[in-house]
């Protein structure tokens, strides 16, 4: 059998099928081709075009291969020249970005850290005017007496009750220190003081060795006798 190649074969519709003595068409070649891969028509199937005679479809057609659909076109392979380049040009923008989020970082970092620090200046404050609250109750119970410098933590801990938040109170948040308790005071009673209300009772430990640099912006919380507590530019005399 002649297999036609030109446009009389493709293009119109003058191809037919015979399966178990059906017959199907007219199609065009690239139908009858299509059912020969995707298994509608199979060797002992007859095919023909036109007014040919049947001849079998192993003997007609091509030989059956897996159905597909229209081939798209494979790209070249890339040459090793474009693959550093391409290389190149990602590093660079993954460096460039890198760059950028380290420089937003050294930005943002220091203003998150000084809006952190009003926070944690009153947390501190808190927590010295909870233990100046603590003592004073400490003092109603001993006879107006203060306890011993070197005890006063434990005379505290009754007051606030909680040894976790004992814990979290008696420790500066910015140092995390405990604060300092004026040794001046240790056991005495409270009648001998002239000016309570000016004598430091609680006041944060120092961020320097000479005691001068407070922890809050170089601002001292300082807890007094008659047991108010405020902020202070620098750490007043213990005496």
């Amino acid at each position: 059998m002649r297999m036609p190649n030109g446009p009389e074969s493709r293009g119109e519709q003058n191809w037919w099928m015979s399966r178990g003595g059906e017959v199907y068409g007219p199609y065009d070649y690239q139908t009858v081709l299509f059912c020969r891969q995707d298994g509608r028509i199979v060797d002992d199937d007859y095919v023909k075009c036109g007014d040919e005679p049947w001849q079998r479809a192993s003997e007609a057609l091509p030989k059956a291969g897996p159905a597909a659909g229209p081939a798209s076109p494979t790209p070249p392979p890339r040459s090793n020249s474009q693959k550093w380049i391409i290389i190149g040009v990602v590093a660079g923008a993954a460096f460039m970005l890198l760059a950028a989020l380290a420089i937003f970082a050294a930005i943002l970092f220091p203003v998150f850290s000084r809006a952190k620090e009003p926070s944690q200046a009153r947390v501190c404050l808190s927590n010295v005017k909870q233990l100046g609250v603590a003592l004073t109750m400490y003092t109603m119970d001993y006879h107006g007496h203060l306890p011993p410098a070197n005890s006063w933590e434990e005379a505290v801990a009754p007051y606030i009750g909680d040894a976790e938040i004992l814990a979290e109170i008696l420790a500066c948040p910015v140092t995390g220190k405990h604060y300092i308790f004026n040794e001046a005071l240790s056991g005495l009673d409270m009648k001998d003081l002239d000016n309570p209300q000016a004598t430091p009772m609680l006041w944060d430990p120092a961020l320097d060795a000479e005691g001068l640099v407070g922890p809050h912006g170089g601002q001292f919380n300082v807890c007094y006798a008659d047991g108010h507590a405020r902020w202070c530019d620098k750490l007043p005399s213990a005496n």
